[in-house]
Formats: structure tokens, C-alpha cells, sequence
């Protein structure tokens, strides 16, 4: 939508490797959805917006990695997360055209290039390391900020609060496979600092796992030393209910492998028989 804003791709850097290698396994993450949605592209039709800057991304990054395949549940899944965030981010900003977008562990991806509506306003969020390599792959888009902090950190929200306008209307914010990389604790910290000072009606969106996949391993486009493992799976929707007062299921919306019959589910308190779902919340 606003893909004339951007400049021409940069050549290939020492710095931009740099700042690759220095990336933790958990981080790295951060190149599933961009790979998915550009075999996605290549592979299928009706799949969503073509994703013009993850090009951008991979063309600056090893041959190597562009090589990496996404096995078919992982494409479905992905690109069923993508095209749900998507609409969500949608709806919230054809009810709040000036309204502010926050990617909370946004990667390399770039969710602005197809929500910027010309009067809007989008924060990505991440740690460090990965703000410092978007820097070096992605160009700046008019009304988008990055902001470097770990949500780990105490009183992580006042340096996202101090990005936003003082009369603020509410917020969309979204967590894409983010939470499930957080220990149980720190999953319900990051809700409940959301629930505590997020602005009435924001909508938070964010995908999950049930339990049972808890230590499942995550197969990587690049070797690395320690392969990255799920920590945090959900149980029902009702834990997520309890986090915060504030914080309503409002939705859990399973992604393409509800298709695909698992009775290893059969009897489980998981709302589907698919794995993996997308949930929106809103703060009241």
C-alpha cells in the first residue's frame, strides 16, 4: 500500500552479517515467516499481499537461507497467521483511521507495508540485536518508529508509552510467535502489563499452542547450536481470562491444519483439532 515510500534495496554488508551472527537461536526465529510468505508467494495463489520487503530482507542475507523450505504445516499455518493479523490490524483501523499499530517482537517483518492507510501511525518493537539488523536490511517508512527494549525488563511499557501521543485512542497490538518463546511467567507479565495500562478498547492479538506441544523443537533455516523449543503452550481460553480483569477472549480463530483430523486431540480441552490458533483480545 505503501511500497512507493520505500528506497531502493541496499547491496549486501559486512555490518548486515554482523549483526545476523550476533543474533541468539530464539531470535533467529525471526526469518520463519519472512521464508514462508515468499514460498508461499511462489507456490500458491490467493495466499495475501505479496511481502515486497522480506525479499528485501533475504536478498541481503546468505544464499543459504533463501534455500530453506517450510515444511506444508508450516506454510499453512504461517500464512493463515498472516492473513489473520492482517485483517484483525484492518478492522482496528477502519474503526481508528489514526490510530496507532504496536508489533511487540516484530522481527524483520513489515506489517506496516500493507496496513498504511496515509494517516496511521506503527511501532515495531524488539530487542536490540534484531532492531540493529532491521536497520541494516529494511528502509524507513513515514509514521513508523522502531523502538529497541526487551519485555523482560521492569517497566518495559513506559518506553513504548512514550512513543505514543498523550490523548491516545486504543491501540492494535500484536505478538506474531512471540509469546510462544516466553516462559509461562513471562507470558502472563507481558498480558497483564497489556491488561494494566493498555488504553480501553486496544485489541491484542497473538498466536498459540496447546500444551502438549510444550518442548517441541524448532526446525531452522540456518544450523545453529541450540535448536529453539517451544516453552508455552495454553491449556483453555479461561487462563487467558484470568491474566488480567481487563483482558476478554473476544476470539480463537484455528489456522489451516484444523483440516487435517489429529485424534491425538480427541478428549483434550483444546477449543479444535487444529494445533495452532490465532487469538484476539481486547482491554475493557
Amino acid at each position: 500500500m505503501a511500497a512507493e515510500h520505500l528506497a531502493p534495496p541496499r547491496l549486501p554488508s559486512s555490518e548486515t552479517l554482523e549483526a545476523w551472527d550476533a543474533l541468539e537461536p530464539v531470535e533467529r526465529t525471526l526469518l520463519i515467516p519472512l521464508l514462508t510468505r515468499v514460498w508461499g508467494q511462489r507456490w500458491l495463489w490467493n495466499v495475501g499481499p505479496a511481502d515486497a520487503s522480506a525479499q528485501q530482507v533475504i536478498a541481503q542475507l546468505s544464499p543459504d537461507v533463501s534455500r530453506w523450505l517450510p515444511d506444508p504445516v508450516t506454510l499453512g499455518c504461517i500464512l493463515g497467521r498472516t492473513r489473520q493479523l492482517v485483517s484483525e490490524a484492518q478492522a482496528h483501523f477502519e474503526r481508528y483511521p489514526r490510530g496507532w499499530g504496536v508489533n511487540l517482537g516484530a522481527g524483520l517483518s513489515d506489517y506496516f507495508q500493507w496496513l498504511d492507510n496515509g494517516v496511521n501511525h506503527w511501532l515495531d518493537i524488539d530487542r536490540e540485536r534484531v532492531m540493529q539488523l532491521r536497520s541494516q536490511c529494511l528502509s524507513r517508512r513515514p509514521r513508523a518508529r522502531g523502538v529497541s527494549l526487551d519485555m523482560n525488563e521492569d517497566n518495559w511499557w513506559s518506553r513504548v508509552s512514550s512513543c505514543l501521543p498523550s490523548r491516545r485512542q486504543p491501540l492494535f497490538v500484536m505478538l506474531e510467535g512471540v509469546l510462544l518463546y516466553l516462559r509461562p511467567a513471562q507470558v502472563n507479565q507481558v498480558l497483564a502489563t497489556l491488561g494494566e495500562h493498555a488504553t480501553a478498547g486496544t485489541r491484542v492479538v497473538f498466536d498459540v499452542i496447546p500444551r502438549w506441544l510444550v518442548g517441541w523443537r524448532v526446525r531452522m533455516p540456518l544450523p545453529t547450536q541450540e535448536e529453539p523449543v517451544f516453552q508455552w503452550g495454553l491449556g483453555s481460553r479461561q487462563e487467558l481470562e484470568a491474566v488480567h480483569p481487563r483482558l476478554h477472549v473476544q476470539s480463537m480463530t484455528p489456522l489451516p491444519a484444523a483440516s487435517v483430523a489429529c485424534p491425538w486431540l480427541m478428549g483434550n480441552p483444546w477449543p479444535s483439532l487444529s494445533p495452532y490458533a490465532v487469538v484476539r483480545m481486547t482491554v475493557s
